[in-house]
């Protein structure tokens, strides 16, 4: 999981009030959903100044090219990241009332990551595949993996493509975008982060 955490801080740097550290990664063989072609812009209803619900400090601001995302510093200096869709390495596609930010380290990678985006009553949420918990307990971390991994098989195929002597497990899955529906109705995608739209 290492390996995308700069991509994931580059593209949402505020995620740093989430850390990352599961040993087990599941990569979509291709940008999701299969069907329609990737966004250019950000779609209206997303375009607007947000805060994150938790930390107020924390604001995104999306544009119909490009976001960009702030940390507020010693009162009055904001620090600010952005991009644009223009870059390869993000794709942003939609299924039903979700937006799918495909996220992948180099353009010339195959697989990806997906962060599923739903945008209701001025909230935003951001969701992620998440195969472990904040348990500190091994024994039960154990078993809620064992389990979340049983929900994942039951919806799409799943093949472990870890290397040799890895400590990290990875997974690729290529999901239909019926069995996708299905991903994101259930309960294999948690809630990471919350951000609430800036209403003048």
């Amino acid at each position: 999981m290492k390996k995308y955490k700069s991509i994931l801080t580059l593209f949402l740097i505020i995620f740093s009030s989430i850390v990352f550290t599961s040993c087990t990664v599941v990569q979509f063989q291709t940008a999701s959903p299969k069907q329609g072609g990737k966004l250019e812009i950000f779609p209206d209803e997303l375009i607007g100044d947000y805060v994150n619900v938790e930390k107020l400090s924390d604001t995104l601001i999306i544009s119909k090219k490009e976001y960009r995302i702030g940390r507020v510093k010693y009162a009055k200096n904001i620090i600010f990241e952005h991009g644009d869709l223009s870059d390869k390495s993000f794709l942003l596609k939609q299924i039903d009332n979700f937006y799918i930010l495909n996220i992948r380290k180099h353009e010339d990678e195959g697989f990806w990551l997906a962060l599923p985006i739903k945008l209701k009553d001025n909230i935003l949420k951001v969701y992620y595949l998440n195969m472990e918990s904040e348990i500190e307990d091994k024994e039960k971390q154990a078993t809620y993996k064992k389990e979340k991994l049983k929900l994942l098989k039951s919806m799409t195929e799943v093949k472990l493509i870890s290397k040799e002597n890895s400590k990290d497990d990875t997974y690729l899955i290529n999901p239909t975008d019926k069995e996708l529906n299905r991903m994101l109705n259930s309960d294999l995608f948690d809630e990471i982060l919350e951000f609430k739209r800036i209403v003048e």
